[in-house]
């Protein structure tokens, strides 16, 4: 674990060192991966490793945010955004299907256009509006949870991604 956070840190300071900076550089956290992990990724002289996996995918997501956000560079929380929808991960445990990617792929999206204060056209607000809508049914989740923020831990105020924010703009 140490020559990997000492690997993080050199990555992102190299980040740092060759971007411009006007680069808008997302960092993403990996996505939350099953307690049964089967499949292709998991061989099986390291089988055992999959019992632990997930909680060292959070402990990993959580060093590499704050590396991240302490050289400058966004932070987009997926593990966050979809660990109440594990109904769109695939049977081996790790993959995710077409819905969920069309929502991070809609995270991004949003994401971008604040970070370069683009306001969404009404017909791409609404389309957002109504994927959300969609991916409330499959979550047991409240609304108002639904709505964190993302992005670095010094702009997490001004990052919150909502449709609806995004619409008042």
């Amino acid at each position: 674990m140490i020559a990997y956070r000492r690997n993080i840190e050199q990555l992102f300071q190299t980040f740092r060192r060759v971007l411009q900076p006007e680069t808008l550089f997302i960092w993403t956290t990996a996505l939350p991966v099953s307690q049964t992990v089967r499949g292709g990724v998991i061989l099986d002289t390291i089988r055992f490793l999959s019992d632990v996996l997930r909680y060292d995918i959070l402990i990993a997501n959580d060093f590499c945010s704050r590396v991240a956000v302490d050289c400058g560079f966004d932070v987009l929380d997926l593990h966050f955004e979809l660990r109440r929808h594990i109904d769109l991960r695939e049977a081996d445990g790790i993959h995710w299907n077409a819905q969920a990617h069309r929502k991070i792929t809609s995270l991004l999206f949003q994401h971008i256009c604040k970070a370069w204060h683009v306001v969404l056209p009404l017909r791409l607000s609404v389309g957002f509006r109504s994927l959300h809508a969609n991916m409330m049914k499959h979550s047991a989740e409240p609304r108002g949870q639904m709505d964190r923020s993302v992005g670095t831990e010094a702009r997490r105020d001004e990052s919150k991604l909502t449709t609806s924010s995004l619409q008042k703009q």
